[in-house]
Order: structure tokens, then sequence, then C-alpha cells
């Protein structure tokens, strides 16, 4: 997939977003919602957030995984390549270039065949990996250990 100039910043915004973002208690705008959350095995950790120009996103990153990930891109030079994932509302799914590692330590657990939504964003768990979807545009990532998915 290429890359261009507005999603390298999103996913460069998204890669502060995940340096920072992905620990601590979860808090919910509606009963039920998740804005931070882990899968049941504690290796993917999600937190819903907002991307550069104000519009809601997700990120998550993935602790172990055993896929090959694209080519690291010129821009990632000092981050972890190949473990993030994000997706603004209105925009395509893209790899983040995360600053330090993440901790799903203390997140809640999104237990499979359950799901959680901000905005237009959509996670469901499933045991075959995280999935989140934008319902404006149909465009989603999957992650999981031995594979990804962006679409």
């Amino acid at each position: 997939m290429k890359i261009g100039t507005t999603a390298r910043v999103l996913v460069a915004g998204a890669a502060v977003l995940a340096a920072f973002g992905v620990s601590g208690t979860a808090q919910a705008d509606a009963p039920g919602q998740l804005l931070q959350f882990r899968s049941p095995s504690g290796n993917i950790a999600c937190e819903f957030t907002t991307a550069i120009g104000g519009k809601p996103g997700i990120v998550c990153n993935i602790a172990d995984y055993t896929y090959t990930p694209p080519q690291r891109p010129d821009w990632c030079k000092d981050g972890n390549w190949g473990s993030s994932f994000f997706l603004a509302e209105g925009g395509t799914p893209a790899f983040g270039c995360q600053g330090q590692g993440f901790s799903s330590d203390g997140l809640p657990i999104l237990y499979f065949s359950h799901s959680t939504t901000s905005g237009n964003i959509t996670c469901l768990s499933e045991a075959e990996g995280i999935t989140c979807t934008d319902t404006s545009t149909g465009h989603y990532f999957r992650v999981a250990r031995e594979s990804y998915e962006l679409h």
C-alpha cells in the first residue's frame, strides 16, 4: 500500500498518540463503551483517540506477532515498525511508527464476540483477532498474531 503525504501525517500523529495513550484506566462516554481495551490474551491493546484534524480514530498495538509487515518507510527511522495500526474516521487504515512499547496491563478486556464503538468506528474482538471498522466508509484493519489486513 502506498502511503501519501496526508496518510504519513496521520500515521505520524498516531505514533505519538500510541506512544502516550495505551495505558491507564478505561473511561466511557456511554455505558458499555470502552475507550481503551485489550484482547483477551492481552497481546493487542487499543485506544480510541483524536487524530490530527480532530477526527476520531483508533490505534491498536500488538506485542507479539509472526506476520511479516511491509518494508519500513524512511519516515520511520527510530520507532518500532509493524506493531501499530491506525484508522481515522473517513481515512484508510495504515501502519504507525510506534515510539515505544505498550502495556495492556490494567486495560479492560474486550471479550470475543463483543464490540465497542466510538463515533463511526467499531472494534470487534474475535478469536481470529481484533477488527476495527469505520462504518461510514467500510475501511478497516484486522490484526492478529499470525496476520493482518488493511482494507
